[in-house]
C-alpha cells in the first residue's frame, strides 16, 4: 500500500521517502505549486488513498499563512474529542502549544 501510494504521489510530483516498515511517506510538495488552492487540490486527492488504506496525511512544514487554510492535522481522527479533554484537564490555562493541534485543528471536533 505503501508502495502504491508512492506511486500516485510521485506521478503528482511529490518526491517521496518510504518507511513502509511503519508505514510512514514523507513527501515534498513539488515548487510547481505555488498556491494554496493548487497544494490544496493534491493534498485532498492524497488524503483520500490514505484514508481508503486506513493513514492520514499531516502537513509537516508550509508557508505560515497556508496553517490556517490546509488541514494541516489531516482527518479527523475518533480520538481527537478524547485528546482535547485530556489537554483541558493537563493544560487548563492552554500554555503548552497554544494553537497547536488539539487547541488548533482538534478543537473543532469536540463534542461539547
Amino acid at each position: 500500500q505503501c508502495m502504491a501510494f508512492a506511486e500516485l504521489a510521485t506521478k503528482r510530483g511529490v518526491a517521496v521517502q518510504i518507511h513502509a516498515a511503519n508505514g510512514t511517506i514523507i513527501g515534498q510538495c513539488p515548487e510547481s505549486l505555488a498556491a494554496v488552492e493548487q497544494v490544496g487540490v493534491l493534498l485532498a486527492e492524497l488524503r483520500q488513498i490514505a484514508r481508503e488504506h486506513r493513514g492520514n496525511l499531516t502537513v509537516l512544514h508550509c508557508d505560515e499563512e497556508w496553517k490556517t487554510v490546509l488541514p494541516m492535522w489531516g482527518d479527523p481522527e475518533s480520538s481527537w474529542p478524547l485528546m482535547v479533554q485530556l489537554k483541558r484537564q493537563l493544560d487548563p490555562y492552554g500554555l503548552l502549544n497554544p494553537g497547536r493541534f488539539v487547541d488548533g485543528s482538534a478543537t473543532a471536533y469536540n463534542p461539547s
